[in-house]
């Protein structure tokens, strides 16, 4: 699992993760010896932590903590995945507080809800949409069954399903859903996606974004999303970089230079880590 990361103060590093309806950044205080992490509210225009979620002490071993990743929040409930920083992920729970009542509490854990199998599933694109939490991990129980689809669980701790194959994204919106649904190339390992609109049971009722992206996240005010370098440039032609591209409600178009790695839409902001540009 790759982050990238932002100096925040004398020998403080925050690892981004989302921005609430207000613009505070959700993510990971890291201290300078890479050992202790806090999950932290972080108020950008403070510069200030407001508020802290969990801490996870290190013993002196990067490799043993544990981290929080994938963190979403509606404004009541911020819920993430909780696992070991090596690199894996793969020994991962869900975990819930309450920002009313200061409560945290564990909703489910890797392979509790997997269909019996017993090969490990890693997790991202969580999102919070009514009383359910939504998040997409890998399904299978043999090499040849396995796939990438999107699990949902009860806020208040029930059981939780595989709700729709094939999918390795999902984003709430007024109607439904924005997903990502992967694009077949033949003989390349990075499919990329096409992004679609879901309704609330999950089925297909339109295109969003034809063009292959690579990285994206949106919602009824913003999307932002990365464009890779086309497939058909001419071998000996000057390679096209990279773009991140960012669309409003209004149906304005921005376009940025870069790659696009860390990618989070709430409310009326958007928040994006870049490479390059």
């Amino acid at each position: 699992m790759t982050r990238s990361s932002s100096k925040v103060g004398v020998n403080r590093w925050l690892y981004p993760d989302t921005v609430d309806a207000e613009g505070r950044i959700i993510g990971s205080i890291e201290d300078e010896r890479h050992v202790e992490r806090s999950l932290v509210i972080y108020d950008p225009v403070g510069r200030r932590v407001v508020r802290t979620l969990a801490t996870y002490p290190g013993g002196g071993n990067f490799l043993a903590t544990i981290q929080a990743s994938e963190t979403v929040t509606d404004g009541r409930y911020v819920v993430w995945a909780e696992g070991s920083s090596n690199g894996e992920f793969l020994d991962w729970t869900l975990q819930i507080f309450d920002l009313k009542t200061g409560v945290k509490r564990l909703i489910a854990r890797n392979g509790q809800f997997q269909d019996g199998s017993l090969l490990p599933k890693e997790i991202s694109s969580l999102v919070i949409k009514g009383d359910r939490v939504w998040w997409t991990a890998g399904y299978g129980s043999t090499q040849k069954s396995l796939g990438v689809g999107v699990y949902s669980a009860a806020l208040d701790g029930g059981g939780a399903t595989l709700w729709r194959r094939d999918t390795a994204g999902l984003w709430p919106i007024k109607d439904g859903f924005l997903a990502a649904e992967r694009v077949a190339l033949p003989g390349k390992r990075d499919q990329g996606s096409h992004i679609v609109r879901l309704d609330t049971r999950g089925q297909r009722i339109g295109a969003i974004l034809e063009e292959r992206t690579t990285g994206f996240a949106g919602n009824d005010e913003f999307r932002i999303w990365g464009v890779p370098t086309p497939e058909s440039a001419a071998e000996d032609a000057e390679p096209e970089e990279e773009r991140i591209r960012i669309r409003t409600a209004d149906g304005a178009l921005a376009e940025l230079p870069g790659t696009l790695v860390q990618e989070s839409v709430q409310g009326r902001f958007a928040g994006w880590q870049g490479e390059g540009g």
